[in-house]
């Protein structure tokens, strides 16, 4: 299956040998963003798909017929549009105007984490998982490194701009762009 989202409001879950429709499923939307547009990369575990929203929810839809498992509503309408992190049976994100990275049960939905940026700042990149460490770059330059099973900071970086890239880690380096136009690699 491929698992998209589209700035209609609608997912979609495709045969990948053909591209056939599976089954679709439309958000809410709310007043501000009614169509309820999907920007955030989807996450999939045991079937699950979870993605994130510009209607200011986290969707968890199931793989098979796109029921919905339960969605979460963000506070101070912030929009979803990092991509998911599936950490030990959690889901992971950022949040536009809430200002923080959470953990949300996946099963439940209910919240088992919430990490204020230190900025304070939007945080749209989506959330990279390395040896128990959530990396996640935040609008004001701050690249926070969190403990996946807290939440709590144990590190970071600063840079002169924003990030919005997801990070990559490899061979112990920690690698992400920014808006300033340069290229990290941070062991």
């Amino acid at each position: 299956m491929v698992y998209l989202g589209s700035m209609d409001g609608t997912f979609y879950a495709l045969a990948a040998q053909d591209g056939t429709r599976k089954w679709k499923f439309k958000t809410a939307g709310n007043q501000y963003f009614p169509k309820g547009e999907i920007q955030s990369s989807p996450s999939v575990s045991g079937g699950t798909v979870y993605f994130g929203s510009r209607d200011s929810a986290l969707y968890a839809v199931n793989t098979t017929d796109g029921t919905v498992k339960w969605k979460k509503e963000m506070d101070n309408g912030s929009w979803v549009i990092s991509g998911p992190a599936i950490y030990k049976g959690m889901v992971i994100i950022g949040t536009s105007d809430a200002q923080d990275v959470r953990a949300y049960d996946a099963t439940t939905g209910d919240v088992k984490w919430k990490a204020a940026s230190p900025s304070p700042a939007n945080v749209l990149a989506s959330p990279t998982l390395a040896s128990d460490i959530v990396y996640v770059g935040d609008f004001y330059g701050s690249m926070l490194w969190l403990n996946a099973a807290t939440g709590k900071l144990v590190g970071g970086f600063s840079t002169d701009s924003r990030i919005v890239s997801s990070a990559v880690v490899s061979n112990g380096v920690l690698y992400f762009g920014g808006e300033d136009e340069v290229f990290y690699a941070i062991e």
